[in-house]
Formats: C-alpha cells, sequence, structure tokens
C-alpha cells in the first residue's frame, strides 16, 4: 500500500521551501502527488488548486513545485532590468529567488515541453513589488527559452476547486489510512461493487459500512483516501457529491489490482 510517511527516496526532487519553513496567505498543504509518489509542498491555496489541476491533467508529468532559481542568473536578470534583487535579511546578500512550478507538458508528438509557473492572486498583481519580482522570474525563464506565465484564481477550474475541498486533500491527515488495512482492503471490494451498481455515493457507503461491519462514515472516509492517494481515479473536473452515482477506476497495482 502507498503511504506518503516515507524518507525521501535517492534523487528525489527536493522543494526549496518547504511548509513548516515558510509562512504564507492562504491555507500551506502537504499533497500526496498521483504522479511524483511523493508529498509536494503548497504554500497557499491558490498553488493547491493549481496544483491539482496539474497533478490530474493527461499531458502533465513530473511536477515541481518551489523551483530554487540559480542566484546569479536572476542577479544579472535584475540588473539589467535595473530592479533591487531579493537579499537576506541577516547577511544582506542576494537570496535565492523560486518559481512555484516547474513542470513537463506532453505533446501529441511524444516529446515534452518544460514550462513555468508563478502563481498570484489577481489581488496582489498590482503591487509594485510583486510585478518586480515577476518580471525578474519572466527574464530568466525567457532567457532559456521556456514558457512562463501568471496563473490567477481564474485560471483554476472551480470544480476541481470544489472537488479537492470535498475531498479534504489540502488536510494531510487524509492521506493516512482512516481504517485498518484488512478493513481498507474489505471496504473497497464492496465500496467498488457498490458504485458499479448506479446508485448515488452515498447510498453506496452506507451500504457498504453495512456490509463490511464497518462504523458509520468510515467507507466514506475510505474512498476520500482511495481517491486522494491515487488508489482510484476519477474525473476531478465533474462534480462529487454524494447525492449522485460516482464512476471510479481502481489503478493497477494498487491495493492488488492487476
Amino acid at each position: 500500500m502507498v503511504t506518503p510517511k516515507r524518507r525521501p527516496r535517492p534523487g528525489e526532487y527536493i522543494p526549496a521551501i518547504t511548509t513548516p519553513s515558510f509562512s504564507s496567505e492562504g491555507v500551506r498543504s502537504r499533497v500526496w502527488g498521483r504522479k511524483s509518489k511523493r508529498i509536494h509542498h503548497l504554500l497557499s491555496g491558490l498553488e493547491t488548486h493549481y496544483f491539482l489541476c496539474l497533478d490530474h491533467s493527461p499531458r502533465v508529468t513530473n511536477i515541481r513545485e518551489q523551483f530554487s532559481l540559480d542566484v546569479e542568473l536572476t542577479v544579472n536578470c535584475a540588473q539589467r532590468l535595473k530592479l533591487r534583487h531579493p537579499t537576506d535579511n541577516t547577511t544582506n546578500q542576494p537570496r535565492a529567488m523560486s518559481t512555484d512550478f516547474v513542470f513537463l507538458l506532453e505533446g501529441r508528438n511524444g516529446t515534452s515541453t518544460t514550462v513555468a509557473r508563478s502563481t498570484k492572486y489577481l489581488a496582489k498583481l498590482c503591487e509594485t513589488r510583486i510585478q518586480e519580482l515577476a518580471a525578474i522570474e519572466h527574464l530568466k525563464w525567457h532567457d532559456e527559452k521556456i514558457d512562463f506565465g501568471i496563473v490567477t484564481e481564474r485560471c483554476v477550474d472551480p470544480a476541481v476547486v470544489r472537488n479537492a475541498q470535498w475531498l479534504g486533500i489540502n488536510s494531510f491527515d487524509n492521506n493516512v489510512p482512516p481504517v485498518d488495512e484488512d478493513l481498507l482492503v474489505k471496504i473497497e471490494i464492496v465500496l467498488l461493487s457498490q458504485l458499479g451498481k448506479g446508485i448515488t455515493l452515498g447510498e453506496a457507503c452506507r451500504a457498504s459500512d453495512c456490509a463490511t461491519n464497518a462504523k458509520d462514515g468510515d467507507s466514506l472516509g475510505c474512498l476520500r483516501y482511495f481517491l486522494n492517494m491515487d488508489v482510484w481515479s476519477t474525473n476531478i473536473c465533474s462534480p462529487i457529491t454524494i447525492e449522485q452515482p460516482l464512476v471510479v477506476t481502481p489503478r493497477l497495482g494498487a491495493l492488488g489490482h492487476d
């Protein structure tokens, strides 16, 4: 069974900023990546919502968040733009900048293109210092001929946001199995069968709780775990509610699926 509580694998990407070391506006999250099979450190609600869009896109691979930028390159960009580069408050030396997301986008011909994106709330984009930092960041990526852009809340699919909130994916606790492993396997078998009947999600969960002698709500908690951990997949762009049926697909190799 996949679990997020592990040490990084040798050579695994480590973000420049992690959630315990930085305070930002909005909700800081540690979210399990379906593609990377590692924890992603996201510093705002907007970052989390955009990450979910990337992680569920069939064209996006190798998502790296809080991507550190070479200080010499960004200092050079700041000098060319005649802008002040960020500095360390203690040493007054240039401080490394980072880009929120750098990922690979697969094309129809099988090639991959590197894409860089910064996330900013619309209300922040009018601030002069935010514009200056974005200009430095943009020039750095432009020099490397890499597509760079700024993502605002208007760029995020609201259905993905609602589903993420419903799944509780902002909470690290929801990436931990809600029941012991034996019951988890039993619930998955029964719940898959119930969902396959086309009944509502609520009805399927109640039937699963009853059939497995689980506590009320255990099956719903397991469903959230299955979807958050990529044990199951579903259309994240379609509303997920207990009042409607839900179509899920078990991922090959997860929980014994062949």
